[in-house]
């Protein structure tokens, strides 16, 4: 059977003691470093998820200024085009006139020179008639 005497107490206040300094030496440092630890782990994935979030916005971000740098990229390029389009099609309306005008320019002079020169045609083949006449025939038509 169990007796209970007085080194029964004194194992207890023993043992509230030992454990009373177990705790303020030993336990009570380790459980204060875990949760140190455990606060400096949370604090680093709460970094984490700032730093994933703010990559986040800076890529979409980056994403909608490209797209509107390609929009604005694409406008300008039609701009352009229709700018240029003008260009040449103006170019090519004066150069096209340019080439009227010089071809109507020709025309009139060849027409001028035609009518310069006809009245001396006009007596070359007469005098030239006559002579294939007088050749053929034998006799001039000069009177």
């Amino acid at each position: 059977m169990i007796s209970v005497n007085g080194t029964l107490f004194i194992q207890l206040i023993q043992f509230l003691i030992l454990t009373y300094i177990l705790n303020r030496l030993m336990l009570g440092p380790i459980l204060k470093i875990i949760r140190d630890r455990s606060e400096h782990i949370d604090a680093g994935y709460k970094e984490i998820e700032n730093i994933e979030l703010k990559t986040q916005e800076m890529a979409d971000e980056y994403l909608s200024r490209e797209s509107v740098a390609r929009r604005q990229a694409n406008e300008e390029r039609g701009r352009l085009r229709m700018e240029m389009t003008t260009s040449a099609d103006e170019f090519y309306n004066k150069a096209k006139d340019k080439a009227t005008s010089v071809r109507l320019e020709i025309e009139r002079e060849v027409e001028q020179e035609v009518l310069k020169i006809r009245p001396f045609v006009q007596k070359e083949a007469e005098a030239l008639v006559d002579v294939i006449t007088e050749k053929m025939i034998g006799i001039g038509t000069k009177a």
